[in-house]
């Protein structure tokens, strides 16, 4: 019974490399480089409102 639910574990897993390999191998992704991707479709981050303006207004003056 174990063995059976390992096996099919292992299953799951290596068609999840498989998946992720295919679906990454056009943008160079290697290895643990998908555990990176997957954190941050996850959490994608703090959302900003607008950008910074470009000609630097708003700085602080030095």
């Amino acid at each position: 019974m174990t063995d059976d639910i390992l096996s099919g574990l292992m299953r799951v897993n290596r068609q999840w490399i498989k998946f992720c390999k295919g679906r990454l191998a056009p943008y160079q992704y290697v290895g643990a480089m998908r555990l990176i991707v997957a954190y941050a479709h996850k959490y994608p981050g703090p959302k900003r409102e607008a950008a910074p303006p470009a000609d630097g207004e708003g700085r602080a003056e030095r």
